[in-house]
């Protein structure tokens, strides 16, 4: 029989290939656990943010959108609250439920249609349902839409204001301002 020349080198690897005692397994499971259990409420606020974050950014968008269609065709486009696909809300605030981006015609002869309201022919642009992961968008009083004139500025009357974008789990806020030249930018504070 050959004799190893490095015994403890072969004790050693007895050793190590045992594995783990319960014990230490035990103890890896329980420190594993408890970090879990501490990262977890960052977690859940990380991805809460992140969602009011994207909502914001679609919302900018499709101001944006409107904005720029307006532009493009030469007539006024809206962005209104929307209460279901095709109808905007009639009260001002609450824009939980979506929006409506449309070519806002006005009246049609013999219609008794407003501008500022999706009335029967206008074009629906875009149309966005419920926000997920979002528990409120709620706009100041003055906010229940947004009508774009052909040069590009706000319609004299519409809203120059607020929405807040609040989280499900959280309360950090985000703002939606949007300014007499019609331009949205996005705060942390309500707007002034």
């Amino acid at each position: 029989m050959c004799k190893s020349a490095f015994p403890r080198l072969a004790q050693l690897r007895h050793r190590l290939s045992r594995g783990f005692t319960l014990i230490e397994l035990m103890v890896t499971v329980a420190v594993l656990a408890i970090l879990s259990a501490l990262a977890m409420p960052s977690m859940i606020r990380l991805i809460d943010n992140s969602r009011v974050s994207g909502t914001v950014s679609e919302y900018v968008a499709a101001i944006n959108l409107a904005r720029s269609e307006a532009v493009r065709r030469g007539s006024r486009v809206t962005i209104c609250a929307a209460q279901s696909p095709t109808v905007c809300k009639a009260g001002a605030g609450d824009w939980t439920a979506g929006y409506i981006v449309f070519a806002d015609d006005g009246p049609a002869p013999g219609d008794p249609g407003t501008p500022g309201t999706l009335d029967a022919g206008e074009e629906v642009i875009k149309q966005r349902g419920e926000w997920a992961g979002v528990a409120t968008v709620v706009g100041s009083a003055t906010v229940r839409r947004v009508s774009y004139l052909a040069s590009g500025r706000l319609e004299v009357g519409t809203m120059i204001g607020t929405v807040a974008f609040t989280p499900s789990t959280s309360q950090e806020q985000r703002y939606v301002c949007i300014d007499r030249s019609g331009r949205p930018r996005v705060d942390e504070m309500p707007c002034v």
